[in-house]
This record gives structure tokens, sequence and C-alpha cells, in this order.
């Protein structure tokens, strides 16, 4: 009985003594998982900040090329005005030499 006592005072002791070394671990992992936390913490705050740093630089292109295209569209609506309005003036000449030789026909 007393060596049995013994084995499981020593069992016990053994058990203590592993229990605190796997309580040690799971502290350890979980000061470890926590330190990578904090460190994927950080690449997400990170990333976000790259992520919104290339957003900013995408809506500046964006408004950039917005810019362009109405720059575009105003010289494409200059153009288009002005060759209607070569267009009508065209028209009006055709329309003069159409009435000139009706009405040199006419004279003949």
């Amino acid at each position: 009985m007393r060596l049995t006592d013994l084995e499981v005072l020593v069992s016990s002791a053994l058990y203590k003594a592993y229990m605190r070394l796997t309580d040690l671990e799971v502290l350890a992992s979980s000061a470890l998982c926590m330190a990578y936390m904090r460190l994927t913490d950080l690449e997400v705050l990170a990333s976000s900040a790259l992520y919104k740093a290339y957003m900013r630089h995408t809506d500046m292109e964006v408004l950039a090329s917005s810019a362009l295209y109405k720059v575009y569209m105003r010289l494409t609506d200059m153009e288009v005005l002005a060759s209607s309005a070569l267009y009508k003036a065209y028209v009006r000449l055709t329309d003069l030499e159409v009435l000139a030789s009706s009405a040199m026909y006419k004279a003949n």
C-alpha cells in the first residue's frame, strides 16, 4: 500500500508536472497565436491601406480618364458642330448654285 501510495503520489506529481508543461505549451501557443494574429491584423491593415491607396489611385485614373473623355467629347462635339456648319454652308452654296443655274436656265 505504501508503495502504491508513493506510486500514486509520484504519478500524481508527474501528472501535475505534465499538466503544468501542457499549460505552459498552451499558454505559449496561445501567445504565439496572439502574436501571429497581431501580425495578421497588421498585414490585413497594411493590405487594406494598400488597397485603399490602390483604389484612390484607380479613382484618380477613372477621374482623369473621365476628364479626358469629357474633353474628347467636347472636341468631338466641336468637330461635329464645325462639320455641320461646313455642311450647311456647302448645302447653301449648292442651293445657290442650283438657284443660279436654274435662273440662268430660265433666262435662256
